[in-house]
């Protein structure tokens, strides 16, 4: 059986914040403004699923037109 697809990737929000690029406190200020990825509370602890990360990406990605 293939866990990783009955399971998802979860991030501690300090692995979130280096797949970003942005400082843990961001991802911490985000998630109280409301901003940011989607996040889940394992006890009391944030996780990220990796795949919402990535699509919080796309659908945050600037579209220019040329």
């Amino acid at each position: 059986m293939n866990d990783g697809a009955r399971f998802p990737r979860l991030l501690t929000p300090s692995e979130a914040s280096s797949l970003l690029r942005v400082t843990p406190g961001t991802m911490r200020r985000w998630r109280l403004d409301g901003h940011g990825p989607p996040v889940t509370t394992v006890g009391k602890m944030p996780r990220y699923d990796l795949s919402d990360l990535l699509r919080w990406l796309d659908d945050n990605r600037e579209r220019y037109d040329d």
